[in-house]
């Protein structure tokens, strides 16, 4: 198992400001790390979760519908595959990803 962080353009590309073969691509790394034994840390208020919401409350399309409810109820719901952090209890530079999933942005 290993604890990923994301990059905050996962919800970029799924609100469609790149383009529709990217909302795709972050569509399915979603529906396959579902499967995966692998966790999401989220940082409260961190870029990353203010996009996630804002999709959210936008949302547009069934894609995107889709893509905020599998992560709300399969990543937020279920502590083994999410940890939800507060940035006030991060040290300094911890946000700085080990691992980049989004094609190195």
């Amino acid at each position: 198992m290993a604890d990923l962080v994301l990059n905050e353009w996962l919800w970029s590309d799924l609100r469609g400001e790149t383009s529709a073969e990217r909302m795709e691509q972050c569509v399915q790394l979603l529906l396959v790390m579902q499967s995966r034994p692998d966790r999401i840390i989220v940082v409260q208020d961190s870029p990353f979760s203010q996009k996630a919401w804002r999709l959210a409350r936008e949302a547009r399309d069934l894609r995107q519908r889709l893509a905020v409810r599998l992560f709300k109820d399969v990543y937020m719901a279920d502590p083994a595959k999410c940890l939800l952090l507060d940035s006030a209890q991060l040290p300094f530079g911890a946000l700085r990803p080990r691992r980049l999933l989004q094609g190195g942005r």
